[in-house]
């Protein structure tokens, strides 16, 4: 009858709307789900070696020693391949000896570059590079006897990029530079250590200061 075929049609859009409903579901369901990281995944950004008291050594193509990097604490992760410094120091040795201290750090091993952070120091320092004093980086601080030109002289910024192999240390950070009585602050540092040049980008100020 036409009432029984009524409610069978009903029946069926209801079936239907149950089908696409419970479809909907699902589908949202997957969406929804969270991606859980693989295995590999997880252990590439873990790190592979951590450890105290970092000692790395850098030699140039003669075979001799350019760099120093000591560090209390170091940790590396594989998949940036880059290594985070706690208290890190360095010292270059290829002609004129530089002194670079600061609170944190990294070091990129893919592009040469080691960026520090907080509290830097840099100081040229001049010693004989054979001597154990000269790979002594412990014993040195920001008010040690430099070269003869600036016997006292001491840059101190908040962050510094150091490019290894051209030797450039830049910051686009407040500098301050003492030499004796004498201080200069300015915003910006390009620092060739090869050449033994700096130079203040702009805002440069001179003030002596009487101890």
């Amino acid at each position: 009858t036409a009432c029984w075929r009524y409610l069978m049609r009903k029946r069926f859009w209801l079936l239907g709307l149950l089908i696409l409903l419970g479809v909907g579901i699902f589908m949202t369901d997957e969406y929804l789900q969270p991606v859980v990281p693989s295995a590999a995944t997880t252990a590439q950004r873990e790190p592979d070696y951590y450890g105290e008291g970092l000692t790395s050594k850098r030699f140039n193509q003669q075979g001799k020693l350019s760099q120093v990097i000591e560090a209390e604490k170091s940790t590396h992760y594989p998949d940036s391949d880059k290594t985070f410094f706690e208290k890190p120091k360095m010292i270059t040795l290829n002609g004129k000896q530089w002194q670079m201290t600061a609170a944190t750090g990294q070091l990129d091993q893919k592009n040469n570059l080691l960026m520090l952070d907080q509290d830097v120091w840099v100081i040229p320092y001049e010693k004989d590079a054979s001597s154990d004093n000269a790979l002594s980086i412990n014993n040195l601080t920001s008010d040690v006897i430099a070269n003869d030109e600036m016997p006292n002289m001491s840059i101190q910024t908040t962050s510094l990029t150091y490019q290894i192999e051209p030797q450039i240390a830049t910051t686009d950070d407040l500098v301050i530079i003492r030499n004796d009585n004498n201080v200069m602050r300015g915003t910006g540092m390009k620092l060739e250590i090869s050449k033994q040049r700096m130079q203040l980008n702009s805002g440069v100020t001179t003030r002596y200061e009487p101890q």
